[in-house]
């Protein structure tokens, strides 16, 4: 059984706060996340959704996400586009769907990248960034994720940022 709404209440009123609800297409993958914001007497707000696509072998293709800016509709805001996995497992995908202040979510059935991509591409309103990525394995999982993000669209375009991620196991 796959997980299709995730309830969030407040710990002070009791009242309903947030709603995660998810999809899934005939292959079983996450195809779609709605967030909505619920304030009292409220049937909920659509303020940010997440459509989800896949290559042929399983792993994540895109990735593009709508937020309510204006208090209207919502509108495509980025979109991640992966590419060029290897062959060796993927352990940190399941962040991949959160903004810095979101609710954790963590759907331990859910996989959306079996392999490590080796290319990210953002595309934004205004920015765009290019990150190739280069990993280090320990008997066949990663140990260490360094990612070179170049700025490749916007007022900041060609600056580069190095980004580097350990992970260590028990």
């Amino acid at each position: 059984e796959q997980v299709s709404e995730v309830n969030e209440f407040s710990g002070q009123t009791g009242n309903k706060v947030f709603s995660y609800r998810f999809s899934y297409n005939s292959l079983h993958q996450l195809a779609e996340i709605r967030w909505f914001e619920f304030s009292i007497n409220s049937s909920g707000h659509l303020f940010k959704k997440s459509v989800l696509t896949y290559q042929a072998d399983g792993n994540l293709s895109t990735i593009e996400s709508y937020f309510d800016i204006t208090g209207g509709q919502l509108s495509l805001e980025k979109t991640d586009r992966f590419s060029n996995y290897d062959n060796k497992t993927n352990v940190d995908d399941f962040y991949l769907v959160n903004e810095f202040f979101d609710t954790y979510l963590f759907l331990p059935q859910v996989k959306l990248q079996k392999n490590n991509p080796l290319k990210h591409e953002i595309t934004g309103v205004q920015n765009d960034y290019e990150i190739t990525y280069t990993y280090d394995f320990q008997n066949n999982l990663p140990v260490r994720k360094t990612g070179m993000m170049k700025q490749t669209r916007g007022s900041g375009s060609g600056q580069t940022l190095q980004i580097t991620n350990q992970f260590i196991y028990y």
